[in-house]
Order: C-alpha cells, then sequence, then structure tokens
C-alpha cells in the first residue's frame, strides 16, 4: 500500500485530475508548507480506512438492525425517501466512529455543563454519545426511521443534527459517497434474501474508536429467481 499511495501522489504530480489525490497534492504547491509525501501518505491512509471500514460497519449495523427490527423492514421496500430514513436511523443510533479521532485542545480554561476543561486539556467529541442524547432524540435508544423521514441529510424531523460524519468544518468528505452505497446496498440486500436471519452471535473488533465486526454470521436463502 505505501508504494501504491506513493506512485500515486507522483502520477498525480505529473498528471493532476479533478480528483481529491490530486487536490491533496496540489495544496500549497506554491508556498513552503506543502504537505510531504509522509504526511500525504497518512492522509490517504486515513481516507482509505474512514472511507471503507466505516461503510462496511455501517452496513453491518444496518443488517443487524433489520434482523432486530423486521416490522421496520418496509422502509427498505419503499422509494428513495424511505431509504434514505432507514439509512439516516442506522448512522444515528449505531455510529461507526465512537468519538472523534481529532483532539481538540482547550485554549483556555472554560466550564461546559458544570464542569471545568483545564487550558490545554485534550478534549474529544463522544459521537455515539451525541447521537443518543435524549435532549436532542427522544426515546434515543428505539430504532425509528420515522425521524429523518423528508428532511436533509443528518437532520431530523425536529432540526436535530446527527452527528456521524462530523459537524461545520470537521463534516467528513466522504458522506455522501458513504449514503449512497448504504442507499444502494441494503434494499438489494433486502430483496435477495428476506429471510436473512443470524447464524451465529456477531463478534466485534476490540477497539475503543471504531464499532466494527470480526464477524457477522448470517443465514443466506435467496428470493426465487434472484
Amino acid at each position: 500500500m505505501l508504494a501504491y499511495f506513493g506512485d500515486l501522489i507522483e502520477r498525480k504530480r505529473t498528471d493532476p485530475r479533478h480528483d481529491m489525490v490530486s487536490m491533496l497534492v496540489g495544496a500549497h504547491d506554491d508556498d513552503a508548507d506543502t504537505l510531504s509525501d509522509a504526511e500525504l501518505i497518512s492522509m490517504l491512509w486515513g481516507m482509505l480506512l474512514g472511507g471503507f471500514a466505516t461503510t462496511a460497519a455501517t452496513i453491518d449495523h444496518a443488517v443487524l438492525a433489520m434482523l432486530a427490527y423486521p416490522e421496520q423492514r418496509h422502509w427498505l421496500q419503499g422509494d428513495a425517501l424511505e431509504v434514505k430514513a432507514f439509512v439516516e436511523e442506522v448512522l444515528r443510533r449505531d455510529a461507526p466512529v465512537l468519538f472523534s479521532p481529532t483532539p481538540r485542545i482547550a485554549q483556555r480554561d472554560i466550564e461546559l455543563g458544570g464542569v471545568v476543561i483545564p487550558k490545554n486539556a485534550d478534549v474529544r467529541l463522544l459521537i455515539a454519545a451525541g447521537n443518543r442524547d435524549p435532549d436532542a432524540f427522544a426515546d434515543p435508544d428505539r430504532f425509528d426511521p420515522a425521524r429523518f423521514y423528508g428532511t436533509n441529510p443528518g437532520m431530523s424531523t425536529d432540526g436535530k443534527i446527527m452527528l456521524s460524519f462530523g459537524h461545520g468544518i470537521h463534516f467528513c468528505p466522504g458522506a455522501q459517497l458513504a449514503r449512497v452505497q448504504l442507499a444502494e446496498s441494503l434494499p438489494r440486500i433486502q430483496a435477495r434474501f428476506p429471510t436473512l436471519a443470524l447464524a451465529g452471535q456477531p463478534t466485534r473488533e476490540p477497539s475503543a474508536f471504531l464499532r466494527t465486526f470480526r464477524a457477522l454470521p448470517v443465514r443466506l436463502q435467496a428470493q426465487r429467481g434472484g
């Protein structure tokens, strides 16, 4: 992978196109703040892991939701708005990233929620906890796609923001791609395997950061003619 990334950087440097890697290679190209190859490779690793592992884990969480809440599977048989609502609720209830990987450093002592955060403290946003904040989402442990039906991406029907892709200047650049992948794959899983069932206990990877799976055994029985 390191060799591949190194070759990719060189190709984009000599023949830039309209893509993310070309933009990164060309960033600050006219000043002393040019990104080094090591920095570029580190960023590409992050893009690969963030763009693949998290979406794969969300597909797993969606399959578990389909099995745990069969009464909600009709959302995946509906129109694009209904599928989108199911996808957003999976992202909210089972965020693949538990907390922000990038620390924020407190510039001064600040009180937040009755707790003093001291200057120079490492502050991390607990994304999964924010998505289950009862002040933002009523009955937050309940799986309810109706929260996001007919709304803008990431926004509930009462205007609350889901944090799985971050927010503001820290918003995930791959959010739309992930949403498209989920919206395309989940209805196909539902249609092709209507009798999908667990074949064993799911096993999670021992990670404090990502909610990924080591194994998610299922029994598949394809629809006739599928």
